[in-house]
C-alpha cells in the first residue's frame, strides 16, 4: 500500500522530532516565505531550523536541523524531500494524503493499529512517538534544549463538598470535583 510509505515518513518525523500528529500533517514541501512580517510557513527550511506550525499554544515553531544530540534530522529531512518530489511532485504537502490533500486525521494512529495487531503488542497511537521522544530526551537530561517545546504537564485540581443537615431527614451532601489537565504528553 503507498499509503504505507507516506505513514512511515510520518512516523520517523515524529518519533525524531517530537511532533505532534497534527503539526506534521501540516508541513508543507517546499513553501515560499514572502511575507517576512510573519512567521514562516509550516515546513519552510532554512539554513538552522525545520519552521513548524505548532499546536496547544506552542511558542517555538522551529526544530533545530543540526542538534549534535540528533544528527539524523537534517539527513531525515533530505530523504523525505527526496522521497516526495519522486512520489508525489505535485503535492504541496511533504507528507501527502489521497490526491495530494493533507494527511487524513488519525491516519497514522489507525495503521499502527493494525501493526501492533500483526505483531501481537497492544495498539499504540500516534502521539505516543511524542511521549516516548520526551521521555528519552528527558531522561537524557538534556532538557528542552532541541525542542523547547517539551514542556511538563501542567495540572489543576478543585474539590468542594457541601453537607446541609436536615434535622429528621439525615442529612444531604453535595460534592463538585474537576481537574484540568494542560500539555499532557
Amino acid at each position: 500500500d503507498p499509503r504505507s510509505e507516506v505513514h512511515g515518513w510520518q512516523f520517523l518525523l515524529q518519533f525524531l522530532t517530537g511532533l505532534r500528529d497534527g503539526e506534521a500533517r501540516q508541513l508543507l514541501a517546499a513553501p515560499v516565505w514572502t511575507d517576512r512580517l510573519s512567521r514562516p510557513p509550516p515546513g519552510f527550511l532554512d539554513e538552522k531550523y525545520l519552521h513548524v506550525r505548532r499546536l496547544k499554544r506552542g511558542r517555538h515553531p522551529r526544530i533545530r536541523l543540526d542538534d549534535p544530540e540528533r544528527p539524523e534530522i537534517r539527513p531525515l529531512m533530505n530523504r523525505v524531500l527526496a522521497w516526495k518530489a519522486v512520489r508525489y511532485p505535485q503535492s504541496k504537502y511533504l507528507l501527502p494524503g489521497r490526491g495530494g490533500t493533507p494527511l487524513a486525521d488519525s491516519g497514522l494512529t489507525k495503521m499502527l493499529v493494525v501493526i501492533c495487531a500483526r505483531l501481537g503488542l497492544p495498539p499504540r497511537p500516534s502521539h505516543g512517538c511524542r511521549a516516548y521522544y520526551a521521555s528519552v530526551r528527558l531522561a537524557q537530561d538534556a532538557g528542552n534544549a532541541g525542542n523547547i517545546q517539551l514542556v511538563p504537564q501542567q495540572a489543576w485540581e478543585a474539590d468542594l463538598e457541601i453537607k446541609k443537615n436536615l434535622a429528621a431527614w439525615g442529612s444531604a451532601t453535595v460534592r463538585l470535583y474537576g481537574r484540568w489537565i494542560d500539555d499532557y504528553i
